[in-house]
């Protein structure tokens, strides 16, 4: 089988509610390759805490990536680095900031799919 390659970039605002960043769907062929994930804040002022965790679709089980990480104002937050994070089919990606509005959040991946 061939190995099929399509880069893709995501931006969301986090809000004070969590969900879903990247999910790939359990009835996927594919795999994620998370390459790079970037947090900034927004606002000009305040910090604000970011929480990234993996949902694994096997175990029906979330596992904290980054948990309340402090984010100061004007500044950002590289949570993904040296090396890349697999999603297997039914795996995802959520996360959740302290205040509303105040954190947006950039994924960039690879789906891998088998042609």
């Amino acid at each position: 089988m061939r190995q099929a390659v399509q880069f893709t970039s995501k931006g969301l605002a986090v809000t004070n509610a969590t969900v879903d960043l990247l999910a790939n769907s359990a009835t996927s062929e594919s795999i994620y390759e998370v390459v790079s994930l970037i947090c900034t804040n927004i606002d000009g002022t305040n910090s604000a805490d970011f929480t990234l965790s993996l949902y694994d679709y096997t175990t029906a089980t979330s596992f904290a990536i980054c948990s309340t990480k402090a984010v100061a104002a004007d500044t950002y937050l590289e949570v993904i680095t040296g090396g890349p994070l697999y999603l297997q089919p039914g795996d995802k990606l959520t996360h959740l900031a302290s205040a509303n509005g105040d954190l947006s959040v950039v994924v960039t991946y690879k789906e891998l799919a088998n042609v």
